[in-house]
């Protein structure tokens, strides 16, 4: 929620005084959750390709 108020702040040059502000908000809105979501995926497959338990491999 902070994050997309920020997001709004700082994009308020960019609003269109014609344009409904609610479609601008949720504009922003979905585009920080779904920058979280891109994070959030990302670091579920960091931690998925080591799996927990197995100690690291060591070449001899």
């Amino acid at each position: 929620m902070q994050e997309t108020f920020l997001e709004c702040v700082g994009a308020k040059e960019r609003f269109r005084q014609d344009a409904s502000f609610r479609t601008f908000l949720f504009a922003i809105a979905r585009k920080v959750l779904l920058k979280y979501r891109e994070r959030w995926a990302r670091a579920t497959r960091a931690r998925s390709s080591t799996p927990l338990g197995s100690p690291p491999s060591i070449s001899r």
